[in-house]
């Protein structure tokens, strides 16, 4: 699987561009890089984003996604 990451200025602030919907394929399935420490107990999906800083992108999810990616 790939790995992706936040893109972080030298000050460390988070690279955010608006990108137009017209340009977007598919949605992608991104599995956490967890790490060593275990996950919260009252941990929300909602916080995955700000909380882990790399993630893997699962292109085993469907057929279609498959072949997208490796296309």
């Amino acid at each position: 699987m790939w790995t992706v990451r936040l893109e972080c200025s030298r000050g460390g602030q988070a690279v955010v561009n608006v990108i137009n919907v017209d340009s977007i394929v598919r949605g992608a399935h991104l599995l956490p890089i967890y790490g060593n420490l275990p996950v919260p107990e009252r941990f929300s999906h909602f916080d995955a984003l700000a909380t882990y800083k790399s993630f893997f992108v699962n292109h085993f999810t469907d057929h279609h996604t498959f072949e997208l990616i490796l296309s």
